[in-house]
């Protein structure tokens, strides 16, 4: 079994010295802000969303502040941080990987992007210290946005939604919820979309949410991540992708198999 709450495209590479952490409430922030870890390339430069939400991938809420933190763990003051708008095609190529969980493309083209702003902050450097940088980030929508610091850069693409996804392991099933951040009600309507983002990228399975906001699929072992979309808000729930680049992977969800066992019988009577 296994049970699985996002915000919304919540992030998705994380660190491996990190793990996913799960949050009490459901519309407040995300449970499992940390989506996928990512080795791909050592760096001294960390962007967070919040305390739960690190990597390459920041999930954010449409109610939490739109502003990033990053920590610096070199010698770094003086940074750029640059911020275009992108989609979730862009999103879905960023996290597409090989057979051993490698990314394809790492880096975004950019000029496929659209610039939003670029601007100078100094960072304050440290373990223990991060620098909070607003961003002008709207309610819903997925943005790419990039650290540069001395010879150091850092990349992650940011999600906000007005609604949060809960996936759960039935009979041979998923079984999705989604509520919404601000009213706190369940949300009806809006597809989920199951992906394997092994190369070449599949759609699995699309369905709609119920009028109770649930959606059951067919449990595919290969699903790495479900979309759930709705006009202009998009959640990313991890299914069985955890971490990016770090030449393994743990499945969460599995189809149930059939446990056997076995007795050994005799046709002579036990004695004394």
């Amino acid at each position: 079994m296994g049970l699985l709450l996002l915000t919304i495209v919540g992030i998705f590479f994380l660190r491996p010295s990190g793990s996913p952490r799960i949050n009490q409430e459901v519309a407040e922030k995300s449970p499992d802000s940390q989506v996928l870890s990512n080795s791909y390339n050592s760096t001294d430069i960390y962007i967070r969303g919040d305390e739960y939400s690190a990597g390459s991938v920041v999930a954010q809420a449409s109610t939490d502040e739109p502003a990033i933190d990053v920590s610096a763990y070199g010698k770094y003051s003086d940074a750029e941080v640059t911020l275009y708008r992108s989609d979730s095609e862009a999103l879905l190529s960023f996290l597409t990987h090989d057979a051993e969980y490698k990314q394809i493309s790492p880096d975004p083209d950019v000029n496929r992007l659209q610039l939003v702003t670029t601007q100078k902050v100094t960072l304050t450097a440290g373990n223990s210290n991060s620098t909070h940088i607003p961003l002008p980030l709207e309610a819903r929508g997925i943005w790419y946005v990039v650290v540069k610091a001395g010879t150091a850069t850092e990349n992650a693409f940011i999600i906000r939604s007005n609604v949060g996804v809960v996936t759960k392991e039935g009979n041979d099933q998923f079984i999705f919820w989604a509520q919404n951040f601000q009213t706190k009600r369940s949300v009806s309507g809006g597809n989920i979309i199951l992906y394997s983002l092994k190369n070449p990228r599949q759609e699995l399975y699309r369905t709609e949410l119920n009028q109770d906001g649930i959606a059951a699929t067919p449990l595919y072992p290969d699903t790495d991540i479900a979309l759930f979309t709705s006009g202009e808000d998009i959640s990313l729930v991890p299914v069985n992708m955890q971490y990016l680049n770090t030449g393994y992977n743990r499945s969460r969800f599995s189809k149930n198999s059939v446990s056997s066992k076995y007795f050994i019988f005799t046709d002579r009577p036990p004695y004394r």
